[in-house]
């Protein structure tokens, strides 16, 4: 069973969506006829992280909760760390990413070997509005152009939610390094974990860095890469942030042949937010509007 979480994990990096569904139906009816605790949690694990990915909040927060009731209960080492995992996206939807800071600042004490919590912090804080804590967080990685990242299974998600803070700061050197890491895999999936937490495509981070380097046409192809898999695909929360990372460079490019194209991004994606009610996104689309 533990090889079949492995290969669940391997096809989600590839964006075999549907085949990954397909084994996740077959891991969960095999867990619970085995009755392995091991097994029913990472059937839990499953179906919270296809949750997350569809925009099925009310469902992911069922699953979270049993996460870390039942990891508990078989001793899962990993339990924590997939419990905050989901809960960061859950909280990103909510618009409430400021009340894990004082939890991922523990986890980053209690966990230094685990460098993906300093990496969700920094993104956190920068989220939040802390963008001297995350600026400092995010040039002691840049010092040594991310090399104190090891190259774990949480390893591709990291760099990319790196990727949206230097976009915050403006800064092309490290959007380049970035770029570079996250280039060989730009027709894959940014997933969390061995399949804990699904952060959509490589691609729409590699046009978020391709953006800040202005390199437009190529953040174009990625962009268009992004919304076409993660709406084929269902991944409707990755679609409304990728719409309005989209409609971002085109503003920023300039031209006034953009502007309507960037216009029916946003409404796009708006209007997918308040379906799901991703208040993060919601607040972010109106604060742009305010200003394009």
């Amino acid at each position: 069973m533990v090889a079949r979480v492995f290969y669940i994990a391997s096809l989600l990096e590839l964006g075999d969506i549907s085949r990954a569904n397909l084994e996740i139906d077959r891991f969960e009816k095999d867990a619970e006829l085995l009755k392995q605790p091991q097994s029913l949690w990472y059937s839990r694990l499953h179906r919270g992280m296809q949750a997350l990915m569809v925009g099925n909040f009310a469902a992911a927060e069922h699953f979270v909760e049993q996460l870390l009731l039942i990891g508990k209960k078989v001793d899962d080492k990993n339990a924590i760390h997939s419990y905050f995992a989901h809960l960061l996206l859950i909280r990103w939807k909510e618009g409430r990413l400021g009340e894990l800071i004082p939890e991922l600042t523990k986890l980053v004490e209690y966990f230094p070997q685990f460098t993906a919590w300093r990496l969700g912090l920094t993104w956190v804080c920068m989220e939040a509005g802390e963008i001297e804590r995350a600026s400092q967080m995010f040039y002691e990685l840049h010092e040594r152009r991310f090399a104190s990242i090891p190259p774990r299974h949480e390893w591709r998600a990291g760099i990319g939610i790196l990727a949206e803070v230097c976009a915050r700061l403006e800064c092309k050197e490290a959007a380049l390094d970035l770029y570079n890491l996250l280039s060989p895999f730009s027709q894959e999936w940014a997933i969390a974990g061995i399949g804990v937490a699904y952060w959509g495509t490589t691609a729409r981070f590699l046009g978020i860095l391709a953006s800040v380097m202005e390199e437009w046409e190529t953040a174009k192809r990625h962009f268009e890469f992004a919304i076409h898999a993660e709406n084929a695909t269902g991944a409707r929360p990755w679609l409304a942030q990728t719409q309005y990372d989209y409609a971002c460079m085109l503003f920023s490019r300039g031209l006034i042949a953009d502007r309507e194209q960037a216009h029916d991004l946003l409404r796009l994606s708006l209007a997918t937010a308040q379906a799901l009610e991703l208040k993060t996104l919601i607040s972010k689309i109106q604060k742009f509007e305010t200003i394009s």
